[in-house]
């Protein structure tokens, strides 16, 4: 086991391969995110600022955590083990992302009274895709 991991480590190709994708990725779900969030807070600037922002939000946070940690632990399982719950979270966004963001409006509708629209497209965006989009930038 052992030396296989080092095999996928010392031959870069696989790693930049699996980052290559993994940005793809973090671009198609942005995206995706703009037609989710569509029929809700409409596709104005604003929703695409905040669409944006969180994206760079979970990049920077992902980037920060990835930086501190893949010198301590460069083991390819656990940077594979990431981008397999990332997945899965992403596959779940398209059946449970709608009930999440009316789930939010709810709760906000109450309690806010000025720029609903604005806090409650960055909660959504914050809840629904910060998560998916830290782990695969936490792979550097």
């Amino acid at each position: 086991m052992e030396r296989k991991n080092r095999g996928i480590l010392k031959n870069k190709l696989f790693l930049y391969l699996t980052e290559f994708f993994s940005g793809m990725s973090v671009m198609a779900v942005e995206l995706g995110a703009s037609r989710l969030l569509a029929p809700y807070f409409s596709s104005s600037q604003i929703v695409w600022t905040i669409i944006i922002g969180t994206i760079m939000i979970a990049m920077a946070l992902g980037n920060i955590y990835g930086g501190r940690t893949a010198d301590k632990s460069p083991n390819p399982d656990k940077l594979y083990g990431r981008i397999i719950v990332a997945a899965l979270w992403i596959a779940l966004i398209p059946v449970v992302g709608k009930y999440i963001i009316v789930g939010i409006s709810a709760v906000l509708i109450f309690s806010v009274n000025n720029n609903f629209l604005i806090l409650a497209a960055f909660v959504a965006c914050m809840v629904i895709f910060v998560f998916p989009l830290f782990l695969p930038m936490s792979l550097t």
